[in-house]
């Protein structure tokens, strides 16, 4: 049995209303991929990802939200010559990654350039790639074929580009 200090209140009746907003403290956060083998074994079903957030409501009430479709993500910087070659960048990403983590599906979903400041110091904004992926098991992957320089072939010789970078 649970010590007696870690008991919670009862949730008031109609304390739960999908129309009302949840506000909690997020306590802990866990990928179910990654904790619970099988739940999402297929990389191309991304509603099959989920994220478990759990928590405590102002009134003392435990929370579980499950938020599913989550795909993880993360930024790294890029140079000017991107804008415009997402998609090159992406397959040539793709590409870079062990056969055996990505599978028959595409490990990277999606490359975008937004506009960002960098977290760890102040500076003016800056480009960024917002590089998503199948699973949270393909971000250090991702990030090493990264640091290690991905070359985006072009129309031309001169037209190819070397995405390089370190990510935040």
């Amino acid at each position: 049995a649970a010590p007696p200090y870690w008991a919670r209140p009862a949730p008031l009746e109609g304390a739960v209303d999908a129309k009302k907003s949840l506000r909690f403290f997020v306590v802990d956060v866990e990928d179910a991929a990654a904790a619970s083998p099988g739940i999402a074994d297929k990389k191309e079903d991304a509603a099959a990802q989920e994220c478990r957030l759990y928590g405590i409501t102002a009134e003392g009430c435990s929370v579980c939200a499950r938020l599913q479709g989550v795909q993880p993500y993360f930024y790294a910087w890029c140079s000017v010559d991107v804008k415009g070659r997402e998609e090159a960048v992406r397959a040539a990403l793709d590409a870079a990654l062990p056969a055996a983590l990505r599978g028959s599906a595409v490990g990277v979903a999606a490359v975008e350039v937004v506009r960002r400041t960098a977290a760890l110091v102040f500076q003016p904004e800056d480009s960024f790639l917002k590089v998503t992926v199948a699973g949270q098991k393909l971000v250090n992957p991702c990030v090493r074929a990264l640091e290690q320089g991905v070359r985006v072939q072009g129309d031309t010789d001169s037209a190819a580009i070397e995405v390089q970078s370190s990510s935040t």
